[in-house]
Formats: structure tokens, sequence, C-alpha cells
């Protein structure tokens, strides 16, 4: 399944996580604790963890096709949950 995967410092990483969780909970099946939820899309799926000090999310999709426009609705939801926090999301695509 291809893959990718980025690591944001940011130090509202539990709130971030929690918030994005809560949103997508009205549409799509979430798992979630303190410091880690899985969102399944159906054909995709993100899952979060936080720490101290960093977000890592892990984005994977069934598609190739389709990694890049997930990747980007993760990161522009990311940006409305911390809007006054600007977020450096560097994706990488894993093998």
């Amino acid at each position: 399944m291809p893959a990718s995967r980025a690591d944001i410092t940011t130090a509202g990483a539990s709130r971030h996580l929690s918030r994005l969780a809560k949103h997508w909970a009205h549409r799509f099946r979430v798992e979630r604790d303190d410091d880690h939820a899985l969102v399944d899309f159906g054909d995709s799926r993100c899952e979060l963890t936080a720490d101290r000090d960093r977000l890592a999310v892990l984005v994977s999709t069934a598609s190739a096709d389709a990694l890049p426009g997930l990747e980007a609705v993760v990161a522009e939801h990311l940006a409305r949950v911390a809007p006054d926090e600007p977020l450096t999301i560097d994706w990488r695509r894993t093998p």
C-alpha cells in the first residue's frame, strides 16, 4: 500500500491529534486514545501519533495516484485545527 510520512514539530501535538480525530469521527471510523489515532477513510487511512513536541503522521492508500490528494487533505485539515500555528509538513514517501 503506497504511504507517506511526516514528522511535524509542534508543542500542540496532542491537542491537534485530538481535534483532528474528533473532526473526522463525524464521518469516518476513528480509533483514538491520548497519543494515537487511526482514521479509516475506506480505501485509505491516516495514523497520528503525538509526543511532547512532535506529531507523526502516516497516510496510506490503495492507489499511488491518490497519495498526493490524501497528503493535501490531511495537511489542509491540520491547518484548520491549528490556525494560530503555522505547521511545516514535509511528506516523505515510504517504500
